[in-house]
């Protein structure tokens, strides 16, 4: 049986999947082998980044068949996650032994409360994206760590609308050393799950030549101080 941790955690990477649309007139995809399937289609062309999260297939011949024919239609890639609400394996199996995995993705979920909080160094200082000059600065962090250069537009256009809309999906953050631009940071904030209030750090990523300098751990300690003051 799917945990409410569980639950949080695959709501706030959806959260972060649908506030990466494009268009909030996208078409809306449906799975008529499993209705209870969430279609999430962004129009990014780049791996992960449009979804299909299976949750009860009627069989497993059906839902792959219609999966195929969507990645046909979009004419882009198309990510099938499995999530704990499945019962059988072998929808899981198939996709393993005829499609290209990624790997297993992780997610962890942390009560605020009960989060311990670690100095890090003063030379490292974190600021909250609030303009384009810095949404810019965002993306060609992003885009250079995750080698996703060609979809720098893109990332920009989000992390601008975040700026300029009243609830943002995300909190954007940039971190500093010694007042140079390191890393970049997302707190994900889900508006819609309502078992408990919750957060995801997400796009967490430093420059190599910044590494090993206690960024990464600053940028967490903010973000966990931001869901707290949030929550």
């Amino acid at each position: 049986m799917i945990t409410t941790e569980q639950k949080a955690v695959r709501s706030t990477f959806m959260e972060f999947q649908n506030s990466l649309k494009q268009s909030n007139n996208f078409h809306q995809y449906t799975i008529q082998s499993d209705l209870d399937a969430v279609c999430i289609i962004t129009g990014i062309n780049a791996d992960l980044f449009n979804s299909v999260f299976i949750q009860h297939p009627k069989t497993v011949s059906a839902c792959l068949n219609e999966l195929q024919k969507l990645k046909q239609q979009i004419n882009l890639p198309l990510t099938a996650w499995t999530t704990h609400g499945i019962t059988s394996q072998e929808i899981e199996r198939y996709l393993k032994n005829n499609c290209k995995s990624p790997g297993t993705f992780f997610g962890m979920s942390l009560e605020i409360s009960e989060a311990k909080l670690s100095p890090y160094p003063q030379e490292i200082t974190i600021e909250q994206i609030t303009n384009e000059t810095q949404a810019n600065i965002f993306a060609e962090i992003f885009c250079k760590v995750f080698n996703m250069q060609n979809n720098k537009k893109d990332i920009l256009a989000w992390a601008n609308k975040q700026c300029n809309v009243q609830a943002p999906n995300s909190i954007n953050s940039l971190a500093k050393i010694n007042n140079t631009y390191a890393g970049a940071s997302s707190l994900m904030i889900d508006q819609h799950f309502d078992l408990f209030n919750t957060g995801g750090l997400y796009n967490a990523c430093v420059l190599p030549q910044f590494r090993q300098n206690g960024i990464g751990l600053a940028m967490a300690m903010i973000e966990f101080i931001r869901l707290n003051d949030l929550t």
